[in-house]
């Protein structure tokens, strides 16, 4: 919940600035600029209004907006809080004239919402994490005109949930395919057997909103402890926080995990955003309960175990079963998976599952980067000599030329 104090504090009177793409909210917004938006014209949208624009351009544009759905309406459907922020953010919208709308957030339901009732400007949605049946229950319904995503498991998991989504484009992950291709140059040597994900989210961790996922992962840590201890493998555990997140009263990812581990396994800290993949290309087997991280990791060919120990089907990730997936076990039952993975021949394991490692992330198979595709189509728009139809299919390759036409009477 922002603080109306904060709101204050990021309070700017300056113009806001037309662009031809806007970024809704600033987390992902790198990536997006890095892999996608260079030498385009662009601007950010703060969309958890760490910033907000008090100009009166912004003021006459949420005027505006009212014409696309009555506030009335929107106060009795969404509250009046949210009916209002989401005026402000097709305001801004309006005001910088953008084509495209951009998000590393797929699951705003601000953006959304705006994709569905604004049709001035073309929204593309690119995926950032798996999603789970978890979250699918928390959710209103997704409306995205133009949806980025991983695999065909992302579109036949949306369409299972009646998730009203326009146009899917395949592409895999933005960011597992960076790391992959950064890893490739530097190609880290195999160090460790097995890395357990760490998943030390507040969402998980603190408050009571899912106690469940919480439990879950300190039993499958429990797990993880004893299998070290017993067959000596050698491992290390991805930290999730940048630091010592300890707090009063609130045992912290990093004292845990030495507290319970005594030393045996290797804390990879989270320096950077390759952090993380650095530690699963380093390793034999990704072990995790439901990260996003095990599901790329898998895209690149790597033997990988979810584990749901909570008891709660919604936890059951990713949502196809197969041997990268354990429900509700006892301690042999882990161990036994865990080791089966070991044995396992890597050349073989990628061979048998090559099918399903393409239906969760589906990399183009020419090795194109995947923000390329992402790009074309931003290009797309942006060259059209007049507004398209933003509902529909956009290309995401060159189209082919017209063939040259010759004429017969030249000589």
């Amino acid at each position: 919940m922002v603080r109306i104090s904060q709101i204050f504090a990021g309070l700017e009177f300056t113009a806001p600035k037309q662009c031809d793409v806007l970024i809704f909210d600033v987390a992902g917004a790198s990536i997006l600029e890095n892999l996608i938006l260079d030498g385009l014209k662009y601007d950010v949208f703060y969309a958890r209004l760490e910033r907000v624009c008090a100009h009166y351009k912004i003021i006459w544009a949420f005027i505006l907006s009212l014409r696309y759905l009555k506030l009335t309406k929107l106060t009795t459907f969404l509250g009046v809080k949210q009916a209002r922020y989401l005026h402000y953010a097709l305001a801004r919208v309006i005001a910088s004239k953008a084509k495209v709308v951009i998000t590393f957030t797929d699951n705003e339901p601000t953006f959304c919402l705006m994709s569905r009732i604004y049709k001035r400007a073309v929204f593309m949605a690119v995926q950032n994490g798996a999603r789970g049946s978890n979250e699918m229950g928390l959710i209103r319904p997704r409306y995205l005109q133009h949806f980025f995503c991983w695999g065909q498991g992302d579109k036949d998991f949306y369409e299972s949930h009646a998730q009203p989504v326009q146009n899917y484009y395949r592409i895999g992950s933005l960011r597992g395919d960076q790391a992959r291709r950064a890893l490739r140059r530097t190609n880290p040597e195999l160090e460790f057997d097995v890395c357990l994900v760490s998943q030390w989210t507040d969402s998980f961790m603190i408050g009571d909103l899912e106690p469940s996922a919480r439990a879950g992962i300190l039993r499958i840590n429990e797990y993880f402890a004893r299998f070290v201890a017993e067959t000596g493998i050698k491992a290390c555990i991805a930290l999730c926080q940048e630091g010592d997140d300890s707090r009063p009263n609130q045992e912290g990812e990093l004292a845990h995990y030495e507290k319970s581990h005594q030393g045996r396994v290797t804390l990879c800290r989270r320096i950077s955003e390759l952090s993380s993949y650095t530690a699963l290309w380093r390793s034999r087997v990704a072990l995790t309960f439901c990260s996003s991280l095990g599901v790329e990791a898998f895209g690149w060919g790597k033997k990988v175990l979810h584990v749901n120990l909570t008891g709660d089907p919604l936890y059951d990730f990713p949502h196809r079963p197969g041997p990268w997936r354990l429900g509700n076990c006892d301690y042999e039952t882990f161990k036994n998976a865990l080791i089966e993975l070991l044995n396992a021949d890597q050349a073989s394991y990628e061979q048998t599952y090559a099918p399903d490692m393409a239906y969760f992330m589906t990399y183009p198979k020419d090795g194109v980067p995947n923000g390329t595709l992402v790009r074309h189509a931003i290009d797309y728009v942006l060259r059209a000599e007049r507004p398209i139809n933003c509902l529909k299919r956009l290309p995401i390759r060159p189209l082919p030329k017209a063939p040259t036409q010759i004429n017969a009477d030249a000589s």
